[in-house]
């Protein structure tokens, strides 16, 4: 009933209730989203501040940067997780989005990136597979070094045909020193050195490599 001071309207209650929802929101403790807790632990102080430097390899020299990556982590420890983002599909995942630090959360959260699956695809070269990380989250230790890697792939037009990694450390110097080794490692462990290849491409497409094997190679399997 309404108008009588016998009852409230369905409008009024929903309001009242949705009040009532936001002030406990606003009353709960407050904590920084995930990543930027995880980020602060591994580097001991708040990475908000710290350079992020970049290179995007052209989608073919996938299977070449994972055996990079896997070069790399050798003998380092390091610890890789998924992170799943409402745009990751579309844009890809960047390190400043992870480590932005937002306000209070309201009903339904902040928006902040959260852990989610590790990606993977798998490369054929003929006789083998490349299985590749797609979207994934490196934090790395190195000695005294912390660093954190992000590989991404995006579908948007700007990424189409490209993998995008990026690299997080407290001084810059640590970051880019991380990114040529990765290129050293994508020329030395070229995938595609001893195999038959041809380039492809359709309209509007990155250039697609296919392999082929050799009369009498012998398969080595998956990897």
């Amino acid at each position: 009933m309404t108008g009588d001071g016998m009852g409230i309207s369905a409008g009024e209650f929903a309001a009242g209730f949705k009040g009532f929802l936001e002030q406990a929101a606003a009353q709960a403790p407050f904590e920084p989203p995930f990543f930027a807790r995880r980020f602060t632990e591994l580097f001991g102080t708040d990475p908000g501040g710290f350079p992020v430097v970049m290179q995007e390899f052209q989608q073919r020299d996938h299977p070449n940067l994972q055996r990079a990556l896997e070069g790399y982590l050798d003998g380092r420890r390091s610890d890789l997780m998924g992170v799943s983002t409402s745009n990751k599909s579309f844009n890809g995942v960047s390190l400043l989005e992870l480590v932005a630090r937002r306000g209070r959360p309201g009903l339904w959260g902040d928006g902040s990136p959260t852990p989610g699956p590790v990606e993977y695809t798998d490369v054929g070269l003929g006789d083998e597979t490349v299985t590749c990380v797609k979207s994934g989250l490196i934090l790395v230790e190195d000695g005294d070094e912390r660093l954190v890697v992000l590989v991404s792939v995006g579908q948007n037009s700007l990424m189409r045909g490209q993998v995008r990694v990026e690299v997080m450390a407290a001084d810059r110097a640590v970051a880019e020193a991380c990114l040529a080794e990765l290129r050293r490692g994508v020329r030395e462990r070229n995938v595609y050195r001893g195999r038959v290849i041809s380039l492809e491409q359709e309209p509007f497409q990155p250039v697609t490599v296919r392999l082929h094997a050799l009369p009498g190679r012998r398969g080595r399997g998956r990897r």
